[in-house]
């Protein structure tokens, strides 16, 4: 499999933390519990046993013995999401970045060959596009490639 063969020769294994944020259930449960009571005070449709369940989670957070409008709206806007420290990136973020260090933008023209290589000998298509062919430098990548060469060049004779 190609994806498992990318894993391997880039360092980038399949499974990786790619979640940029990362949800607190404490803190989130403290902000439903909060909204709960809110609307508790305006509509009075809670049973009086859940209301004691969703204010014992209040003053268990907070270390308090009353609980106050002004707490449950503080409640109520606590941020449950947070950056996630643990996040790594996904694996085709990691295999672009490696190829990209490794060989530049030659690399990407390789690796998508290699690809579409892939993608023709498995899927076996019978219609593609026209003009699609494994060989396809996207017009993007041949201009950058080009004007590189050429910045290399000049800077290459005008030392």
């Amino acid at each position: 499999m190609l994806r498992q063969q990318l894993a391997e020769e880039y360092n980038a294994p399949i499974v990786l933390v790619n979640s940029t944020m990362t949800t607190d259930n404490n803190t989130n449960q403290l902000r439903s519990h909060a909204k709960g009571l809110l609307r508790h005070l305006k509509t009075k449709s809670l049973p009086q046993e859940r209301v004691q369940e969703l204010e014992a989670t209040i003053k268990e957070f907070y270390d308090v013995e009353e609980i106050t409008k002004e707490l449950l709206e503080e409640a109520s806007q606590v941020q449950a999401k947070k950056a996630n420290k643990d996040c790594t990136g996904s694996h085709g973020e990691k295999v672009v970045m490696a190829i990209m260090e490794q060989e530049g933008h030659r690399g990407i023209v390789k690796f998508e060959r290699r690809w579409r290589e892939h993608f023709v000998d498995n899927m076996k298509p019978q219609y593609l596009p026209e003009g699609w062919a494994v060989d396809n430098i996207p017009e993007s990548v041949a201009r950058r490639m080009k004007l590189k060469e050429e910045n290399e060049s000049f800077l290459a004779t005008s030392v």
